[in-house]
């Protein structure tokens, strides 16, 4: 449960640091792929925002385990990568699942 919480509190961090140096442009594009992963992303159910969590949990424990211990927010983009190619989201709505893990 510490070992959560403790993730919980690095990926607000990361998210927090994420979003403060933004501009409103930076999330405004044509593309069809960022327009399909908004898609996919509004129409996730909460059992489905429930097994990405899972999936990225899975991830860190992976992480973890190859380098011999808690990993911290070291694999964090790269977890969040492999969640996003794996769902067909970006990298920043794997994050926001993420942060909202407690409420699925």
């Amino acid at each position: 449960m510490k070992k959560i919480n403790i993730l919980m509190m690095c990926a607000i961090i990361v998210l927090l640091a994420m979003f403060s140096g933004c501009q409103n442009d930076d999330y405004t594009s044509s593309s069809s792929s960022v327009t399909q992963s908004e898609d996919t992303y509004s129409s996730l159910t909460n059992s489905q925002k429930k097994r990405i969590c899972e999936y990225i949990q899975d991830r860190y424990d992976y992480y973890d385990s190859v380098y011999g211990g808690y990993s911290g927010d070291k694999y964090s983009d790269t977890i969040m990568q492999e969640a996003a190619n794996k769902y067909d989201i970006t990298a920043d709505q794997a994050y926001i699942i993420w942060m909202n893990y407690y409420s699925y």
